[in-house]
């Protein structure tokens, strides 16, 4: 769990970095869609707080108590992006990433935005677009007192919500799913300005499906679940999309590749003595009653290193691309077995 939680935050304070973001930025956010990356990166992003921005209502800025204070004593003052005291927040739920954004030139003429990213290397038990929704409206009511006072709503900035996941959904296919606020004229032609509405803006990707044809699903593969150690990562983003990473950012690519191979050693012994319990215990069934203890136990050692040896086997062929099929021939194994350890080896991946 510990290696999990450093793994965690080594991918947020990676993700957090101007090199890794801008990729992303420009192909998520609208207002950058015709800016070049090197742009985005240099002009367009603040300074980015990676999980100590507090979710929860009332300590996303200071203590509703201290806001109002604040306000009836100063009523058109706007409280500073300030964030709790960490002791108090203990146990809390934080942004993964947050940060204010602006389109570059005038300073007077920016439009500014809030985005937010998180990375979700697990599937949930609930429905992630309706968190997704929620962390969007956190970002939307939590602008009072901190970017417009009062009922001064001209102020509100707008939101993005971007959500990284390092699993697939139930199709098994990788996705890229936008959500936004749309007018639609149920009786008349009256029409709000856009920039009235349109304020909250959540895009959902889903990664780790073979070969997706679309740039932004395999940048964020290569980076995060490629089987690449970061040497080979670096070389390859600088070959394929002209990124040179800065010395800062190859450090976090580094340290996040380290910890990921880490944690895949780790499910790797998980996976074979859970395999091995399930083949011996296979064994031990059709074995007779006058075996004794000790051929129990030369079969159990030799079961364990035949199956050590077909997993690392059946992984490199997973690596390569192999189908079921393919792999069930070859080791003389059934289709659903094969299934079985391919299922974990994909959660070893997602977990890395």
């Amino acid at each position: 769990m510990k290696d999990e939680n450093t793994y965690d935050q080594a991918a947020k304070e990676l993700l957090a970095k101007r090199q890794i973001l801008g990729p992303i930025l420009k192909e998520t956010v609208e207002e950058f869609r015709n800016l070049d990356v090197e742009t985005i990166e240099r002009e367009c992003m603040e300074e980015r707080e990676v999980g100590t921005r507090y979710l929860d209502p009332g300590l996303t800025n200071t203590s509703q108590a201290e806001q109002s204070s604040q306000v009836d004593q100063q009523p058109d003052r706007i409280t500073p992006r300030s964030n709790e005291n960490a002791a108090k927040g203990e146990g809390l739920v934080t942004f993964d990433v947050f940060f204010y954004a602006h389109m570059p030139g005038d300073a007077k003429k920016r439009i500014k935005l809030i985005i937010n990213l998180e990375a979700q290397r697990k599937d949930t038990r609930y429905s992630l677009t309706k968190r997704a929704f929620f962390y969007a409206s956190r970002l939307i009511s939590s602008q009072k007192n901190r970017d417009f006072a009062r009922d001064d709503y001209d102020g509100i900035c707008k939101v993005y919500t971007i959500w990284i996941c390092f699993y697939l959904p139930d199709d098994e296919k990788s996705s890229i799913n936008h959500y936004e606020l749309r007018e639609f004229h149920d009786y008349g032609q009256h029409c709000e300005p856009r920039e009235d509405y349109d304020l909250v803006n959540m895009t959902i990707i889903h990664i780790g499906g073979d070969n997706p044809k679309n740039q932004l699903l395999n940048y964020l593969q290569l980076v995060f679940l490629s089987h690449l150690n970061d040497e080979q990562r670096t070389a390859e983003l600088n070959r394929k999309y002209g990124i040179h990473l800065e010395p800062d950012t190859r450090e976090g690519l580094k340290k996040m590749c380290n910890l990921s191979e880490g944690l895949k050693e780790q499910v790797t012994k998980e996976v074979t003595r859970e395999v091995t319990k399930d083949v011996t215990e296979k064994v031990t069934k059709d074995v007779t009653k006058k075996v004794t203890k000790d051929v129990t136990k030369k079969v159990t050692k030799e079961v364990t290193e035949k199956t050590e040896n077909r997993i690392f086997h059946i992984y490199a062929l997973l690596n390569k691309k192999a189908s079921l099929q393919e792999i069930s021939e070859r080791m003389k194994m059934s289709v659903e077995d094969v299934a079985r350890i391919a299922k974990r080896f994909q959660d070893s991946t997602v977990k890395a």
